[in-house]
């Protein structure tokens, strides 16, 4: 609610921030709470700031003596203007991954939301590594269960060969033409759309966390790229495993 409100007035002072929040939220228990309303507005205020979500102003202009003008940064506005879901509760997030992928690993679930609470702290060389992992992780049982599929046996060689040298260029361009040749007889586009895209997206993950994080400097690893690998997973996670839950029913 505070980012909503922000985003409706680009740069106000707190303590008029605060008020119209509990005034939006005047029928609820937290705008019934007086004082002790305005504490959980000022502690959701500061998480924020935390976050670099909300950052505080530059004073002038007619702002209030007491409370420093704040407002959204590009992260924050970046989050507000994010079409779909947009997550900042991570065990939230986390039921939503198991909800979108009924087969995705525990240690993946967890992978992604050690991911998004290295986000909250700032730890963005962290992130991107977690985020990155649970990625590979989805992208190698994908390619696991097409290998079991896979009727061909020159394509099977190449793929195994993939899979067991950890190359991801060649594991890609592997599981990209499986898909492709499938779609072509027996996999449907309910189950395949939208995989190229996506696994591009992946792909971007894990290249960030083997070479950027790892390899290059801290400019490499931005707060907006973590964020948007983040907010981006669940959707092509969901994809993923739909195309690995079929290759398993059908090899």
């Amino acid at each position: 609610m505070v980012l909503e409100v922000l985003a409706s007035k680009p740069t106000d002072d707190w303590g008029t921030i605060r008020s119209e929040v509990i005034s939006r939220l005047q029928d609820s228990d937290l705008g019934k709470l007086g004082r002790l309303g305005e504490q959980r507005v000022n502690q959701a205020i500061v998480g924020l700031i935390i976050e670099q979500l909300v950052t505080v102003g530059a004073r002038g202009g007619n702002y209030s003596p007491l409370w420093p003008p704040i407002m959204l940064t590009d992260l924050g506005r970046a989050w507000v203007d994010t079409t779909g879901t947009r997550w900042r509760d991570p065990d939230g997030y986390g039921t939503f991954l198991r909800e979108v992928a009924p087969g995705v690993e525990r240690a993946t679930v967890e992978y992604a939301v050690e991911a998004f609470k290295c986000l909250q702290q700032n730890l963005l060389f962290a992130g991107a590594v977690m985020i990155g992992a649970a990625a590979e992780r989805e992208v190698f049982r994908l390619g696991q269960a097409i290998l079991s599929y896979e009727k061909d046996e020159r394509a099977a060689k190449k793929l195994r060969e993939a899979l067991d040298r950890g190359r991801l260029p060649s594991l890609f361009q592997e599981i990209r033409a499986s898909v492709e040749k499938s779609a072509q007889n027996e996999l449907s586009y309910s189950i395949h759309q939208g995989s190229v895209e996506h696994l591009l997206s992946f792909q971007e993950m894990i290249r960030s966390q083997r070479n950027d994080a790892v390899h290059s400097g801290a400019e490499s690893i931005t707060k907006d790229k973590v964020f948007l690998s983040i907010q981006t997973f669940p959707v092509a996670l969901g994809v993923i495993d739909r195309l690995r839950t079929w290759f398993e029913e059908h090899r």
